[in-house]
């Protein structure tokens, strides 16, 4: 859901804080008559309602009867029935925006029974075994494994999710009316949850009752601002140890932008040593401008940062730069084909040259990177992957294989995608092997051939043999059996094949990459079952421990399809990774 991110202390300055005297949360905005009763979708019937195709919509108009109505089922008639065909187009453009306020007031209620849902859930689950205190309660250690599946939600997103419901549906009783009334959303009430979670519940009461009524009228910046500030003149000391808390958790983080770009992030770091690290950076920057390298000033304090991290200087790019000018050496053999890998290594310069003047490094394959043959080559746009990060755009998969092959630590696999997409065989190249970038140049070829990524040397008739990998046939529908072994611990062959066939934790929702998850022997081997594709899969530590824990269930009727059962009954099944999907 978009989002201020931050509140504006502009022209207006911070916003005040409500002048209303705490109250019982349930005032209705001025619109609504206070002594209108609150409609509920649990308590209305569509035989109350007019019908929806004579319905008079222009009620939808400011202030209009519909504008002004309680969400419920009658509300929801009524707009499902300003949708229909040749109706929507109709309305004047106040009423779509009425039609638009409708819709979320419905979206609350919407919001409400999911909370009420997996508050009921959460208190079903209270246990005195392992510790996820709630609200002074303690929840089950797979109560989040249950719900995930039904809302599509991680185990872990759907495990916060649980004490989120228990934990404001008990301590913001005001706030959590003001949603089932529809006069908020669900991330007004989650911004108010935030502000209010270290204070006492004495002092969260009585923020409660003063945010329930803002929170209808303040944007989610703004009410950030406001409930920020009252926590903090509730109890100071809540705040001072919220901080405290939150530092203990000082991180950094690597992830994958929506743009296919990546973001590295600093968090919960000391506020002083923050603010001149960023002094720093932005220093960096204004000295880049100085010496002409080009950019905004925004990109130059990324360089920098980048830099910084890399202990290196983009000026001395530009001085290396001047320096060849005068001299007229430009670092090229005779033949034109360029350095060689080992004078590369050498320089400390990327695979394949620099781009942009900026040296690039080799790194480990420390974490699985996916590519496509077909865009290693460069005649396909499929995306690769890298497992912890996300997808990465062709150009970026050709770099990190670039960079990857250039690493003693890193090593060559190869995966056959068979016609569903999923993987059909695998096998691996015994030992390191460099990639020849100016001999097998991604998209191009030798010179002559116009760059069309057919030349004859190219890396399928070059590169790829070479590596002599031997295909091992990943079991699908009917095992046979072929890979069995004696022991309990699968071989790096067996592995290797078991995870190229399910890429992730075979746990319903779960994203835990493969190659740091645990092989499980689905029927146990002390039980006699068998190290075999079609007994193994990957599991990530919490839900090896989830399988084995009382009430849950687990089989593998084919190689790769896992039938999960959970002590409430419901069934979910996952099967093997589609590649290209």
């Amino acid at each position: 859901m978009p989002q201020e991110p931050f509140p504006s202390y502009g022209q207006g300055g911070e916003p005040p804080l409500p002048g209303a005297a705490p109250g019982n949360g349930d005032a209705e905005p001025d619109h609504i008559p206070a002594d209108e009763p609150v409609q509920q979708g649990l308590t209305i019937h569509l035989a109350d309602v007019t019908d929806p195709a004579t319905a008079d919509l222009a009620g939808l108009a400011k202030d209009g009867a519909v504008d002004t109505m309680a969400p419920g089922a009658a509300l929801l008639a009524l707009a499902e029935a300003a949708c229909a065909p040749g109706t929507l187009t109709g309305l004047t453009d106040n009423q779509v925006l009425g039609l638009a306020g409708a819709a979320r007031r419905l979206a609350g209620v919407a919001a409400w029974l999911e909370l009420a849902a997996a508050s009921e859930f959460a208190g079903r689950r209270v246990t005195g075994n392992r510790p996820a205190k709630v609200a002074g309660e303690i929840l089950s250690e797979f109560a989040g494994d249950e719900l995930a599946p039904e809302l599509r939600m991680t185990p872990f997103a759907a495990a916060e999710h649980l004490a989120y419901a228990r934990t404001v549906t008990r301590r913001l009783p005001a706030t959590i009316a003001a949603l089932r009334a529809g006069r908020i959303d669900g991330y007004r009430v989650r911004i108010v949850a935030e502000a209010t979670q270290w204070l006492t519940d004495a002092h969260a009461a009585e923020a409660d009752q003063i945010l329930a009524i803002s929170a209808t009228e303040l944007t989610y910046g703004r009410l950030r601002s406001a409930a920020a500030r009252l926590a903090m003149m509730l109890d100071p000391e809540a705040a001072r140890r919220r901080k405290d808390e939150a530092s203990k958790n000082a991180r950094v983080s690597l992830f994958r932008e929506e743009a296919g770009t990546a973001g590295l992030s600093g968090r919960d770091l000391p506020v002083g040593e923050t603010f001149a690290s960023f002094a720093n950076v932005k220093a960096r920057a204004a000295a880049y401008k100085d010496a002409g390298i080009p950019g905004t000033i925004t990109e130059l304090r990324a360089k920098a940062l980048l830099d910084l991290l890399q202990e290196k200087d983009s000026r001395d790019v530009l001085l290396n730069a001047a320096s060849t000018n005068a001299t007229g050496v430009d670092g090229a053999r005779a033949d034109g084909t360029g350095a060689t890998g080992e004078e590369e290594d050498a320089k400390g310069a990327a695979p394949g040259g620099a781009a942009h003047g900026d040296a690039r490094f080799p790194v480990a394959a420390l974490i699985n990177i996916t590519v496509p043959l077909a865009t290693l080559l460069g005649i396909s746009a499929e995306p690769g992957e890298a497992a912890g990060f996300g997808l990465l755009d062709p150009g970026a998969a050709r770099d990190l294989a670039a960079m990857a092959s250039q690493h003693p630590a890193t090593r060559w696999c190869l995966t056959v995608i068979g016609e569903d997409g999923t993987a059909a065989a695998h096998g691996c190249a015994a030992g390191r092997h460099r990639y020849d970038f100016a001999r097998y140049p991604p998209g191009g070829g030798n010179s002559g051939n116009g760059g069309n990524g057919r030349n004859r040397d190219g890396p399928g008739t070059g590169f790829l043999p070479g590596l002599k990998i031997r295909l091992s046939m990943i079991a699908k529908g009917d095992c046979g059996h072929r890979h069995h072994e004696p022991g309990h611990d699968p071989s790096r062959a067996l592995a290797h094949l078991v995870r190229a066939r399910s890429v992730r934790c075979t746990a319903p929702g779960c994203g835990r990459p493969a190659a740091r998850c645990d092989l499980d022997h689905t029927h146990p081997w002390e039980q006699g079952g068998l190290t075999c594709q079609c007994n193994i899969g990957p599991l990530c530590r919490h839900h090896h421990r989830c399988k084995q824990s009382e009430g849950w269930k687990l089989e593998q009727p084919a190689p790769g399809v896992m039938c999960w059962r959970t002590p409430a009954g419901r069934y979910h099944t996952t099967r093997p990774a589609t590649y290209h999907a």
